[in-house]
């Protein structure tokens, strides 16, 4: 698709005003709505790819590191109902569905879930259940969850107010001692855009997408803001990506080493914490 006829599709939902220097915390309603159908539709159209895609781009020690070092801050046991709040295609779901009782997958795009539901299908995966739904509208009518998780996907929800109605909504839903884990793109010197932005559009044409980078201290400051105790801050995928292009998936267990030292939560291509109901 050419240039100016990416622009032209992205101005019929966004008005053109909000394609520069994005801030979606001064958007209205109507126009945070446009943001979340842009994400859902461009989700739709490369959920088909988007595994493929990601393991080129990031390589098997990266995905192997980040699965590693998630079920370690999760702990998911045989006894445990979990939500994937922001599932996709099931990249992180199929590793933590074979170790719980149920998992609960939601997210905005039907044709990811049916990614998702493929690949469970595929792998005889049959404890997974599929909700598409926006975050911000998870209903009490889910049941309560023993663990909540959600990788890579708060970044994506546009303006602050909406991103912590999804944390209220997460927690709504947990149990009493229950544990949250939330991972996304860390603001630091490694993510930081060419244009010094932390928050805009992420990718052109049909993978583009609104995003906002967090700082360690703001997504600690955001889970202690909805009500979450013990919020601690984890680094991930630390090692540089021009050296684990080359290493084997097998020594994963140095990022999660690395991923425990509190001195390093700033410093990976993510930022993680987890927190307690």
């Amino acid at each position: 698709m050419a240039a100016s006829v990416r622009r032209r599709t992205l101005v019929s939902i966004m008005p053109h005003q909000a394609l520069d220097r994005l801030s979606a915390d001064s958007l209205p309603a109507g126009e945070i709505a446009a943001l979340k159908e842009l994400e859902r539709r461009n989700r739709d159209l490369g959920a088909p790819e988007f595994l493929e895609m990601l393991r080129a781009e990031r390589g098997p020690f990266h995905h192997r590191a980040e699965v590693r070092t998630l079920l370690h801050l999760l702990s998911p046991q045989s006894t445990d109902r979990v939500l994937d709040a922001g599932a996709g295609v099931g990249r992180i779901a199929m590793h933590v569905a074979p170790k719980v009782s149920q998992l609960v997958c939601v997210d905005l795009s039907p044709a990811s879930l049916w990614e998702l539901e493929s690949e469970a299908r595929r792998m005889s995966i049959r404890n997974i259940e599929t909700v598409q739904a926006d975050l911000c509208s998870l209903l009490p009518s889910l049941g309560l969850f023993d663990k909540i998780y959600s990788v890579e996907v708060l970044q994506h929800i546009p303006s602050h107010p909406q991103r912590l109605l999804a944390m209220r909504r997460m927690r709504r839903l947990l149990e009493p001692g229950g544990t949250c884990v939330i991972s996304v793109y860390c603001w630091n010197r490694r993510n930081r855009r060419s244009d010094g932005e932390k928050e805009g559009f992420w990718g052109t044409g049909d993978r583009m997408l609104y995003g906002y980078l967090y700082s360690p201290t703001e997504l600690g400051a955001l889970l202690e803001e909805t009500g979450f105790r013990d919020v601690r801050l984890h680094g991930l995928s630390i090692l540089p990506g021009r050296l684990t292009r080359y290493l084997p998936p097998s020594l994963a267990v140095i990022e999660t080493w690395c991923s425990m030292v509190p001195a390093l939560s700033g410093m990976g291509r993510y930022v993680v914490a987890t927190g307690k109901r």
